[in-house]
């Protein structure tokens, strides 16, 4: 009899497969420690196959062949390299702080355990292209029991997709790690002394505005465009003492399933050679461990510090799976209200937890349910329009390519001469040179599509003012 046709998956289905989580507690993320390029791929590889059903003890063997696919590395990325970053990074150290008698004292760990190579000097094959390496005992609660005995009221942890730090050097891996932190906040203050003492580069970049070209702003851009955040540089607020800048207000935001979905390589539109409809896509599930755990984090501190309702209390009602993320953030609406009217007579707690459990709600949050009803509809409408303004221009786009004679190279020519900053960094991403890049470069690589289609807009301006200025109109009208 014949075997079964195996089942063959959703594209949901593919994209929840291809979520790996790296999962490290919120004293690791903080702590001390800096890695180079080829470290950093290690460690984030090795951490993204940890899972909290693992045993204390595990040997995690990482193949080069794996991490060159995961990094989209070339066939030059040697054994070598990967067994050098093994053994570095069974030397190094990270230093955890914590607190004690109002000193902030240091924890020094090796990451690694142990790790088994092929010595130098043998010859090697490719069915022995790995290394063997095992989480470091004293690393334990913060990588691997983080996730196994994880207690909301002892332990906060910092989870992400390694897709998201595939692209990011180590600074600013770091530094989207700080970031990522705090998402749930909104956003988070960097200060200066912070930012150089976890790089150890306490004794360069004297003064701020160097500090910020070289290492933060190159860090945030790159953020913005590989990672699941987006950091509006322009809201970036930079605190002062007197004369001195000391930190900065970091505004963090999250990308929406589209916006992730399209840098995970999933755009909802064709090729630029090969153009098609646009399709509905389906909703990317979101990186995290448990739902109670997020609504846990997201609203500690008014439910547990502003209202004074225990931890104990606020984790079991969550633990129900009763209460929405709507129905908390109404009964926290309702209860700042109250408190400020001066309506409660007894405990703010005991006010809290009846708003949640009874639904109670006001005339001011009756009217903004009517509001943003009517804000979604019309924010369908705008977006229905966008879509068909979207597609005709692709429309039109294909019809250029085709039937304009040379339009390819003008293009590409144009593009050459081009003194964008961004598609010049991107070609030196890809080990390309703007004098020898070639059509077919821009076919292979999704973000020089991008470019490639800004250039036809831009050399060919006139193909397009019928639909811009009917598409205008209609959106300005909308709006």
């Amino acid at each position: 009899m014949a075997g079964k046709r195996p089942k063959k998956l959703s594209s949901k289905e593919k994209r929840k497969k291809d979520i790996r989580l790296i999962v490290q507690s919120n004293e690791l993320v903080e702590a001390r420690y800096m890695f180079d390029t080829w470290e950093m791929r290690f460690f984030h590889f090795f951490a993204s196959m940890i899972r909290k059903n693992d045993v204390e003890d595990k040997k995690y063997r990482i193949w080069l062949k794996d991490v060159k696919k995961a990094y989209k590395l070339n066939n030059n990325d040697s054994y070598h390299q990967l067994r050098s970053a093994a053994k570095r990074l069974s030397d190094k150290s990270v230093f955890l702080n914590y607190e004690q008698e109002g000193v902030v004292r240091e924890l020094k760990h090796r990451f690694i355990k142990y790790v088994d190579y092929i010595q130098d000097g043998q010859k090697i094959i490719g069915s022995q292209e790995y290394v063997d390496v095992s989480i470091d005992r004293e690393m334990l609660p913060f990588l691997l029991l983080v996730q196994k005995n994880f207690d909301p009221e002892k332990t906060r942890y910092t989870a992400y997709d390694f897709r998201n730090v595939i692209e990011l050097k180590p600074y600013s891996a770091r530094i989207y790690q700080w970031l990522k932190k705090e998402e749930y906040r909104k956003e988070r203050i960097l200060t200066v002394d912070e930012i150089k003492r976890q790089f150890n580069i306490i004794d360069e970049y004297k003064r701020f505005s160097t500090l910020y070209q070289r290492i933060i702003e190159p860090s945030l851009v790159s953020i913005n465009e590989h990672t699941d955040i987006t950091i509006p540089l322009d809201k970036i607020e930079k605190l002062k003492k007197g004369r001195k800048i000391y930190a900065i207000r970091v505004p963090i935001y999250s990308k929406t399933n589209k916006e992730i979905a399209y840098l995970q390589g999933e755009s909802i539109q064709g090729t630029l050679f090969d153009v098609q409809e646009v399709d509905k896509m389906d909703a990317v599930p979101e990186p995290t461990l448990t739902k109670v755990d997020v609504l846990y984090t997201t609203f500690e501190q008014s439910v547990v510090k502003d209202f004074g309702v225990t931890p104990s209390v606020f984790l079991k009602m969550l633990l129900s799976g009763v209460y929405t993320k709507a129905a908390i953030e109404q009964a926290i609406e309702v209860t700042r209200r109250a408190k400020f009217k001066q309506e409660i007579s007894k405990s703010v707690a005991g006010f809290f937890v009846s708003a949640l459990k009874a639904g109670f709600t006001d005339e001011k949050i009756e009217r903004k349910k009517k509001a943003l009803a009517k804000k979604k509809d019309h924010t369908k409408q705008l977006e229905q329009i966008e879509i068909e303004y979207a597609n005709k221009k692709t429309e039109r786009i294909k019809t250029i390519l085709e039937q304009e004679v040379g339009a390819k190279e003008k293009v590409l020519a144009y593009l050459k001469n081009s003194t964008n900053k961004q598609l010049a960094a991107r070609i030196s991403a890809l080990n390309l040179s703007v004098e020898t890049i070639s059509i077919e470069d821009f076919r292979a690589d999704k973000i020089l599509r991008g470019f490639f289609i800004q250039g036809i807009l831009h050399e060919y301006q006139e193909y397009f003012t019928d639909i811009n200025r009917a598409y205008q109109q209609k959106l300005r009208k909308n709006k």
